[in-house]
């Protein structure tokens, strides 16, 4: 569709003929005989030029013309203004937007560019939006330049806009912040990977995302895929990490090892190593090193579809991944202090405990799990109310916070003498 993106621009044809596009066929070329403008043929040659260029351009332009500011535009701009179009063609600015006219930031910089002629650049404007458009949004952020055009003797005849819509990128950085904040309540790489792998897959809208950190005899990585069904419960389950060898072959583990992004806009870079048709569906993938003096790893961001990476799309991957190196060197510190920490533990204990009447030595320790430093020790003995002994049987569920009736904390049943 002409106006979008990527579009090669054809050479101009005079406003009011066929040029494919939608808006410009909404132009008037007769009809504007009986406006400002007037006849095409008597346009001034700077005139017809802005014209051409707007109606040709794949950016949201508008071109203001006159005293009364009437309105020509192409199809990126009537996108925008949404269901103004396409009677906001050739009617004043002040009609079209009189809802918000008298808003600063609205009517006062076209009218300061024209009387005036100043140029002026207005980021991160906040404007109403189209409630009907698929994507639309309550309120939408855009970056808008107005410029004034200047006939052949240098005055000033009508104001030149450029719109661009920002509200994507406001609110991933918006985004990037509650990203930050969840990292900063993480305390184990379990919780790191939990929490980095929601945001990666929301705020990127990808297919596919990766999490991997290097343990020195080996690689420890997590994914996630867009589609699966988690509730809460699911969600505060560890992960499901996959070990690779140290050897390892894919993006993450190269970008992990050069310290080097990463990125792939169309092919399949996941093809060697494709665990199952998540993977080999993979057509563009950005991989990300985590850049931490203690910690090596990456993070990877894939679509399904081919994908061109911007410059603002990697800013915020870079920033991302620099949030979750942080995060993950300190649940490093974390683990290998809350291992130290049980070790001390379980070497004050006595190698014998005295025997007590009715009570059984387990039969040897649980030794705890490194990867999850939260899972408890048992080293009790299991003691036996009077009237009843210990026998070895079953364990007791390890759900409940103390031995059901009859039995016994190290995994031992008493049974009631007869």
């Amino acid at each position: 569709m002409p106006g979008t993106v990527g579009r090669v621009p054809t050479p101009t044809t005079p406003a009011g003929e066929a040029t494919g596009s939608d808006a410009a066929g909404v132009v008037p070329g007769p009809g504007w005989a009986g406006t400002a403008l007037g006849p095409r043929q008597g346009w001034d040659p700077a005139v017809r030029a802005v014209v051409d260029l707007v109606l040709a351009s794949p950016v949201p332009m508008a071109f203001a013309y006159g005293e009364d500011l009437l309105l020509l535009y192409n199809d990126g701009y009537a996108a925008l203004i949404g269901d103004r179009h396409p009677a906001a063609m050739g009617r004043p600015a002040a009609e079209v937007f009189a809802d918000s006219w008298h808003e600063p930031g609205v009517g006062d910089v076209l009218t300061r560019a024209y009387r005036h002629g100043e140029s002026f650049l207005d980021r991160e404007a906040v404007l109403p939006h189209d409630q009907r458009r698929p994507d639309a949004r309550q309120q939408a952020a855009f970056t808008r330049g107005h410029s004034p055009v200047r006939d052949g003797a240098g005055r000033v005849v009508g104001v030149l806009t450029i719109a661009a819509e920002t509200s994507q990128v406001t609110e991933q950085l918006q985004s990037l912040g509650e990203f930050a904040a969840a990292l900063a309540g993480t305390l184990t790489l379990d919780d790191v990977a939990r929490v980095t792998l929601r945001y990666a897959l929301a705020s990127f809208d990808a297919d596919r995302v990766a999490f991997g950190v290097d343990e020195g005899a080996g690689w420890r990585m997590v994914r996630r895929v867009r589609g699966e069904l988690l509730d809460e419960a699911d969600e505060r389950l560890p992960p499901l990490w996959r070990r690779s060898p140290a050897d390892a072959a894919g993006p993450l583990v190269a970008a992990a090892r050069s310290g080097v992004p990463q990125y792939v806009g169309d092919g399949q870079p996941l093809r060697e190593i494709a665990a199952d048709r998540h993977d080999q569906k993979v057509r563009a993938l950005a991989a990300q090193p985590l850049r931490t003096s203690a910690l090596r790893g990456a993070l990877t961001v894939g679509h399904h579809r081919t994908h061109s990476w911007s410059a603002a799309e990697r800013a915020l991957l870079a920033a991302s991944a620099e949030l979750v190196g942080q995060a993950a060197e300190r649940a490093r510190r974390f683990e290998t202090q809350h291992g130290t920490a049980q070790l001390l533990q379980r070497s004050m204990l006595p190698a014998r405990l005295p025997d007590l009447p009715g009570c059984a030595s387990p039969p040897g320790t649980i030794p705890a799990s490194t990867a999850t430093p939260r899972a408890a020790t048992s080293t009790t003995r299991s003691c036996c109310p009077p009237g009843s002994s210990a026998s070895s049987s079953a364990t007791w569920p390890a759900t409940t916070s103390r031995p059901p009736p009859g039995w016994a904390r190290s995994g031992r049943r008493c049974a009631r003498w007869r």
